[in-house]
């Protein structure tokens, strides 16, 4: 992981905590069976839908040498674990609104019931955010890398000289418009 993604990462924790703690603290934030519902839940529809693209992807993260082949249906199986874990969260939520409505005799438990429906789609979204999300980005950067046949190095003096060349030619017509407008 480079710098960039470190403070990147570093930084998203740092907004998403800050944004947490103005209002309220952390353990708001926690609940064991909303947790527990969309990590669970969004793991095991992930395998149901990709079944061993899960263990592939391991190895093709793994691999420093992966094929052009293997990193794209690590793009595919990342895309399903997205999906699944978006579903379940959403499953989870309709749950939590359902056992909500069945407790509107008592006003007192609707907020923190509501506050419990939306959890399971906020870990579905820091999943995607901070798991999901990254290892896709990295997967299509090394199929891009892959396919991307590096340029010789005359080829790259070339094209230095050419832009070196193009700068000077810059510069001479700004000296020029500099001195005519004196």
């Amino acid at each position: 992981m480079d710098l960039r993604r470190i403070t990147g990462t570093l930084g998203l924790t740092a907004v998403v905590i800050l944004a947490i703690l103005l209002d309220s603290s952390l353990m708001g934030f926690l609940d064991i069976p909303s947790l527990l519902m969309t990590m669970l839940g969004g793991m095991a529809a992930w395998g149901a839908m990709s079944g061993r693209g899960v263990a592939t992807l391991a190895q093709t993260l793994r691999s420093e040498n992966a094929s052009a082949s293997d990193l794209a249906a690590g793009i595919e199986t990342v895309r399903a674990g997205k999906r699944s874990f978006w579903m379940v969260s959403i499953a989870g939520t309709l749950i939590g609104f359902t056992q909500m409505l069945q407790s509107l005799d008592d006003p007192s438990a609707i907020g923190p019931a509501t506050a419990v429906a939306f959890l399971t789609i906020f870990y579905a979204l820091l999943t995607n955010l901070f798991v999901l999300s990254p290892v896709e980005t990295r997967l299509r950067e090394r199929l891009c890398m892959a396919h991307a046949p590096p340029l010789p190095v005359s080829r790259l003096d070339d094209d230095l000289a050419h832009s070196r060349k193009a700068m000077d030619a810059l510069k001479a017509r700004v000296r020029s418009t500099t001195e005519q407008t004196r």
